[in-house]
């Protein structure tokens, strides 16, 4: 499905994206530049300063504090994972 770059904005704008990350992970450095390659604002959580996030982190990797983690509207991606995040957030 082509998607005109109207079309684009108007289903991003809707997206909640919040990734929980830190500031030394390249996998983390690598979502924060492809989120910017496709205009996707999100919101960032560092797991190192906010306790409550990390157990959020552990508890959707199965005790695993897997970075990053994305949660897109109550969907949750672990790992930088570029063909489910283009599935969800470009609709491709």
């Amino acid at each position: 499905m082509n998607q005109t770059a109207g079309e684009h904005n108007e289903i991003v704008s809707q997206t909640k994206v919040v990734m929980y990350c830190n500031k030394w992970c390249p996998d983390c450095k690598a979502a924060r530049t492809w989120l910017s390659e496709h205009d996707i604002p999100y919101t960032e959580v560092d797991i190192t300063t906010d306790i409550n996030a990390a157990r959020r982190v552990r508890m959707w990797g199965n005790g695993f504090q897997i970075t990053p983690t994305f949660d897109i509207n109550g969907e949750i991606v672990l790992d930088f994972d570029e063909e489910e995040l283009s599935r969800i957030l470009l609709k491709r």
